[in-house]
């Protein structure tokens, strides 16, 4: 318990560290919206396939391959029934509104902060099987998370899936996994490069939002408390209950455990800057929600190990 609180707190202290730089930066303009378009787009398209490609490269036995498509297939469910369970808190909003709290509650950060904490407590293992629910999240944030916001139904063609540099990142990463090809040195060396700027972009992005939104204002809002109860403590608790009935435990389980506990995805606030005015109010559910997580997820490991 006390391991996994020192991990957490040191993950949590360096994101609120680089959201502090993009909050700096934000209030002293030298980011600007178009700043921040161009890294939105980056991240997007280059810095997400790239840490999705690198998250791949290892060797794997059967049993390993069995455990990802496991990882793969519940991470699915469980975003399925967080999106479901989530829409009744917030049906009668506007929809802009509406797509930023129900993925906010679905949707969690689980490659920035939860590959990491799945490094540090299962290992390399940890941190494929991770890929597995990240896999998943990608597919939900760049269909489902695309079409709440837009309502267009072309956004969830197969083509339009398909060509996202997101996915076309999951399955080049996931080939290369399963035909146990390693990218040469040098590859290898810029994808890991580029890779690194997924951690700090997202994190610039949030604070510049956030430089732009009254602080105190947003621990007034009851719905950011409602909403960040269901990401960090309903929907875990029910995950690990749910994961543990059908029959998962160990390094899966666990693996899981810490990516269905994760606070909301970075990727929230950048869609919901792409495609509606609705980004300073992710940020600030994200910013909250990842300063509560230093108390909720340690609490949420331990629980989880219980049934591993």
């Amino acid at each position: 318990m006390l391991h996994n609180f020192l991990i957490v707190l040191q993950q949590v202290i360096v994101l609120f560290i680089l959201i502090l730089i993009g909050y700096f930066f934000g209030k002293r303009r030298i980011f600007s919206a178009e700043t921040i378009r161009g890294l939105d787009f980056l991240v997007l398209n280059l810095a997400l396939p790239c840490t999705i490609v690198r998250g791949f490269q290892m060797e794997h036995t059967a049993e390993m391959m069995r455990n990802l498509l496991l990882c793969i297939g519940f991470a699915a469910l469980l975003q399925a029934l967080f999106l479901f369970a989530a829409m009744p808190f917030a049906r009668k909003m506007p929809r802009d509104e509406r797509a930023v709290y129900v993925l906010s509650s679905a949707l969690t950060n689980c490659s920035f902060m939860g590959f990491p904490l799945q490094s540090a407590v299962l290992g390399p293992l940890g941190i494929l099987y991770g890929s597995g629910y990240v896999f998943s999240m990608n597919l939900c944030t760049f269909t489902v998370g695309y079409y709440l916001f837009t309502g267009d139904r072309k956004s969830i063609s197969p083509k339009q899936i398909l060509t996202r540099p997101a996915i076309v990142g999951t399955v080049l990463g996931l080939a290369l996994f399963v035909a146990g090809i390693s990218l040469p040195s040098t590859v290898s060396t810029v994808v890991d490069h580029i890779a690194n700027l997924s951690v700090p972009l997202p994190m610039f992005i949030i604070g510049y939002h956030l430089s732009h939104v009254e602080l105190k204002t947003v621990l007034r809002k009851h719905l950011h408390w409602r909403f960040s109860l269901l990401r960090l403590v309903v929907f875990p608790v029910a995950a690990i209950v749910l994961l543990y009935a059908l029959g998962l435990r160990g390094t899966v389980l666990l693996s899981l455990a810490v990516s269905a506990s994760c606070p909301t995805a970075t990727a929230v606030t950048i869609i919901a800057s792409r495609f509606s005015d609705k980004g300073e109010l992710s940020a600030e559910l994200g910013a909250m929600q990842t300063l509560l997580s230093l108390l909720t997820l340690p609490i949420m490991l331990a629980f989880a190990s219980l049934f591993a």
